[in-house]
């Protein structure tokens, strides 16, 4: 594990050499995908509130409030960012991106050991634990498949088959380390007309947890799920 002070790194460290994925472009991949930098992204509080993890330079990194030495977590081939801890703090759900896509990957906070949750072309981001850990909300936006026509709840788990296209909001199981099938929670709905950086069919992004309810934005408006 890397450390080094956080004055230095903010002031000259190198961009990480990463490739982006096929896809990189428009205003959707340019919200939820960090730019290739050398200044912190993405902080995250720890639950017990001693630390604070971020994404920089291509890592994961953490640092203490006060303390002026961030230590480096993860030194993957891939470019990590957005962390997120679960609730007893063992474990951290980040992004991953290569060429190929961009992925869910879990840290292991005691061994720094990095695990891919999810694999393929598409970008899976936005991901945040239940209040009880048991699940890991995350947005999932299809890139290679035409958007689809239907509407409804016939579109929800569609990663049956042949998911639509655009940004659907999937939760997935999780238990000491391990996960489950995911599971798709919102469906496929027509706004009836085209709006500002939005086709006319909605977005599901912005996943967040209220004590007993996942929240989420659609197209431009929060909702309940």
């Amino acid at each position: 594990m890397k450390r080094a002070s956080i004055l230095v790194l903010l002031a000259v460290a190198a961009q990480a050499q990463m490739q982006r994925a096929k896809f990189a472009s428009g205003y959707m991949y340019s919200y939820y995908v960090p730019q290739s930098a050398s200044t912190p992204w993405r902080p995250a509080w720890s639950p017990d509130g001693k630390e604070i993890a971020f994404g920089m330079s291509g890592s994961l990194w953490k640092i203490r409030p006060g303390d002026t030495t961030a230590y480096e977590l993860t030194a993957n081939p891939t470019y990590d960012s957005s962390p997120a801890w679960s609730p007893d703090g063992r474990f951290i759900v980040f992004t991953g991106e290569d060429s190929n896509g961009v992925n869910l990957m879990l840290l292991n906070v005691a061994t720094l050991e990095s695990t891919p949750l999810t694999q393929g072309s598409d970008i899976y981001a936005d991901p945040v634990f239940s209040p009880d850990g048991k699940s890991i909300a995350f947005v999932r936006g299809i890139q290679n498949s035409s958007r689809a026509v239907k509407e409804g709840p016939d579109a929800v788990n569609a990663q049956d088959g042949q998911p639509p296209k655009g940004y659907h909001i999937y939760t997935l199981p999780f238990e000491n380390g391990k996960t489950g099938r995911p599971t798709q929670i919102t469906a496929e709905n027509s706004y009836g007309r085209a709006r500002l950086y939005f086709t006319p069919f909605d977005d599901h992004i912005s996943p967040n947890w209220s004590p007993n309810e996942l929240h989420s934005a659609r197209g431009q408006w929060p909702r309940v799920l």
